[in-house]
């Protein structure tokens, strides 16, 4: 249900598919390795996690554009110029500042194996390095490594303290993950999240109630000047993409390009 969703959402659905694929490689591996208390486990997740992927990609074809959706993503995928003239989809560039997360998880990862000499396991290992790869091939997908990869070096993290509970940096961490509890359980906001609920099913309520698009960022005089005078500029239209969704939601008649 949820890649039905997705794929009638965005087309980022494909990564959702690749890390059930993810997953299930690394059981693989595990599996093949003969790792873990429970081999038979591995096999069993692996053929578990295979099924799912089949079937993520199997619903992926529940959209309006059925196969041609997936092959419309390929063909963009191998088109060096989307690569080279969209930020998001070029290579990872350290010194952008939106990748200064990034480069603090990777000092991270850094200082994990320096002080606590992990033994990552087989689907660990399999999602840091295909994960690892993607985020360095484009900008877009650091979130996606972030989202991985933190559960991944905190259970490391947590393991390493636990061999050291007589230690001053685990009684300093413990004191301040205590602190941190409590601030979140004293600040859970059930309240206000219910609220915004409220307010926003209410203006769902009002279709009268729109939201007004700044003159100043999107060609809302142009729009308007054509479509009362669609004779003045015929042929094909070419537009700046950021203006592409606004001319989609104003002039649906008009194809972007």
């Amino acid at each position: 249900p949820l890649a039905v969703l997705w794929v009638n959402l965005h087309g980022g659905f494909i990564f959702g598919i690749i890390l059930v694929a993810t997953f299930g490689a690394g059981n693989g591996v595990a599996w093949l390795a003969k790792s873990g208390p429970d081999p038979s486990a591995n096999r069993e997740r692996l053929m578990a996690l295979s099924l799912l992927t089949l079937a993520c990609l199997g619903a992926s074809f529940l959209n309006p554009n059925g196969w041609r959706l997936h092959e419309h993503i390929l063909s963009l995928a191998g088109q060096p110029i989307v690569t080279f003239s969209t930020d998001e989809m070029q290579l990872t560039n350290f010194h952008h500042p939106g990748m200064r997360g990034f480069v603090l998880q990777l000092f991270l990862v850094a200082v994990l194996f320096a002080i606590a000499r992990p033994r990552f396991r087989a689907t660990e290992a399999v999602l840091m390095v295909v994960w690892g790869y993607w985020a360095l091939q484009g900008m877009r997908n650091v979130p996606l490594f972030g989202i991985v990869a933190t559960p991944i070096l905190a259970r490391h993290f947590n393991a390493f303290l636990e061999e050291h509970r007589d230690s001053s940096m685990w009684r300093g961490y413990r004191r301040i993950t205590a602190n941190i509890a409590a601030v979140n359980q004293s600040a859970g906001g059930v309240v206000i999240v219910v609220i915004a609920i409220g307010l926003m099913c209410c203006a769902l309520a009002m279709p009268s109630w729109r939201t007004e698009v700044e003159a100043t960022r999107f060609p809302v005089d142009a729009v308007r000047f054509l479509r009362s005078h669609p004779d003045v500029v015929p042929g094909r239209m070419f537009n700046e993409d950021n203006w592409g969704g606004y001319l989609l939601l104003e002039w649906p008649e008009q194809k972007v390009f």
